[in-house]
């Protein structure tokens, strides 16, 4: 039998000709998008109180107002990185809320675990919804796997998302965090899924190949939190990713990472051909060698990144950003927080890279390397091509060859409008300075400045008359701001009118 409906609900008019299974769907339907519509009202006031309050808009202060517009115990909110996600505990339904106040359903339960949804294309990427999906994708990348039915894909010319946070300590991040369905794979088939992967003994995917990412992966601002890799010596790399020649960009990563072997680590990618770009690094990182907390080895491009995980080594080579920069490679607007901490030993630590052969240019670093042996850089520690407007204010200690920019400069390389803030603590005055620890080739290094009493020696070579020692005032002056920029042709430094640098010249993209 036809009827006609007339459905009016909350101010919603529906005129449909349906039979009669279908006036139940287009009334649940029509409910369903009164509940959206209430949901995202509430957001919206929230925010707006927030914002009327003078208070930022992070997630406490979002969870107290909702609180009080959605009722108590109504809502969870979670997040970071101007990014935050916002759960109804009635309706399982999650909102996720950026910084301009725009809000978006994504999906908080993924209906098809470990199946990657979506064709692949740019206007319809493959989604990532969950730990599972995660799980499949890396899987895939390292060969598929025939048992579980898992083809193998270097995932060339596809685009890819991931749609929300994936917490790997959360159950809502998983489909069925208790399911045995991977654990055999994975290293242990009488414990769930959950139990292994956080687990310090077999953590996400324990037995990673060399495997290459030829796509665009896009985390659209999402983390991927507490992972845990543990590296056996049939591990190959240590890394979330083995190689990229593709595109990664707009994620963020947390977690532990652990090896007893010299193999490469990084928080993000081991080698990196593509493009890494707004990618932070929140990842701990305990190895022997060949650390970088973006990547290990770069040939291509990082761009706009950040680290904040804390390196600890028992050898050589380890770099904030990437540990070696190829001379291809490319490195710019990226920062380190991060420290560098080793064990009296080894050779090559920086704070953005370790060996640098290609290009640093706007970048700076705010972490401490410390004990460690020789060839010590805020930026590099060593530099054999170009590294420009750049600047160290983290704490630097080891044995000799240290530089406040970098611990040796070889070859015909390029350093100009540089400056450093940091201290230097060497047990040997020999190839150590303020500036340049030792200088073997010199082609064109000038504008540099370095911070009185950081250290007694600009270099242990002399430097021409461009580079020098400035006391605290001066070093924070308007002049410096000017001699950086040359003469006001790159305004690329400006003042740091916020204190958010302790008052020393700042990078003007740190501001936008």
């Amino acid at each position: 039998m036809t009827i006609i409906v007339l459905i009016i609900l909350s101010g919603v008019t529906i005129l449909s000709i349906i039979n009669a299974d279908g006036m139940y769907r287009t009334i649940k339907k029509a409910q369903e998008d009164t509940q959206i519509w209430q949901e995202k009202e509430w957001i919206t006031l929230s925010i707006t109180s927030v914002i009327v309050n003078g208070r930022n808009v992070d997630s406490l202060n979002l969870q107290e107002e909702l609180d009080n517009f959605a009722g108590k115990n109504k809502t969870e909110v979670k997040g970071e990185y101007d990014i935050l996600e916002v759960e109804f505990t009635d309706s399982k339904r999650v909102y996720k809320v950026d910084k301009f106040g725009n809000i978006d359903i994504i999906k908080d339960y993924d209906s098809t675990p470990g199946i990657l949804d979506g064709k692949g294309t740019e206007e319809n990427p493959f989604k990532i919804e969950s730990i599972e999906d995660l799980l499949t994708f890396k899987i895939m990348l390292d060969g598929g796997n025939s048992e579980l039915g898992i083809e193998s894909s270097n995932f060339q010319d596809k685009y890819l998302t991931i749609t929300r946070e994936l917490d790997f300590n959360d159950n809502k991040s998983y489909c069925d965090p208790y399911t045995n369905k991977y654990s055999e794979l994975l290293g242990n088939k009488n414990i769930n899924l959950k139990e292994l992967i956080t687990s310090k003994e077999y953590g996400f995917y324990k037995n990673s190949s060399i495997s290459e990412f030829n796509g665009v992966l896009n985390g659209e601002g999402n983390s991927i939190k507490n992972i845990i890799l543990f590296a056996e010596n049939d591990r190959k790399v240590l890394s979330l990713f083995s190689i990229n020649n593709g595109t990664i960009k707009n994620l963020n990563i947390d977690g532990e990472y652990n090896s007893e072997y010299n193999i490469l680590s990084a928080g993000l990618v081991a080698e990196n051909y593509g493009n890494i770009s707004n990618c932070n690094n929140k990842v701990n990182i305990n190895a022997i060698s060949y650390v970088g907390g973006i990547t290990s080895k770069n040939y291509g491009a990082i761009e706009n990144s950040k680290n904040y995980g804390n390196l600890k080594l028992g050898g050589n080579d380890a770099g904030g950003i990437v540990n070696r920069n190829s001379s291809s490679g490319v490195i710019r607007y990226c920062a380190n927080y991060g420290n560098i901490e080793g064990e009296n030993v080894g050779l090559e630590f920086g704070g953005i890279s370790a060996y640098n052969e290609g290009i640093i240019e706007q970048c700076y670093n705010k972490g401490n390397i410390l004990d460690h042996y020789q060839l010590i850089g805020g930026i590099s520690g060593v530099n054999e091509n170009i590294i420009e407007n750049c600047y160290n204010i983290g704490n630097l200690s080891g044995s000799w060859n240290i530089g406040g920019i970098c611990g040796r400069v070889s070859q015909n390389c390029k350093i100009k409008n540089c400056y450093n803030a940091g201290t230097i603590n060497s047990k040997s005055s020999y190839g150590t300075g303020g500036l340049i620890g030792e200088l073997v080739v010199s082609k064109e290094i000038y504008n540099l400045f370095w911070l009185e009493g950081m250290y007694s020696k600009l270099s242990t070579t002399s430097l021409n008359d461009t580079c020098m020692f400035k006391n605290e005032k001066e070093l924070k002056s308007y002049n410096i701001i000017d001699l950086l920029n040359e003469g006001n042709i790159s305004n690329l430094w400006e003042a740091d009118k916020d204190n958010i640098n302790k008052g020393y010249p700042i990078l003007s993209w740190e501001n936008d």
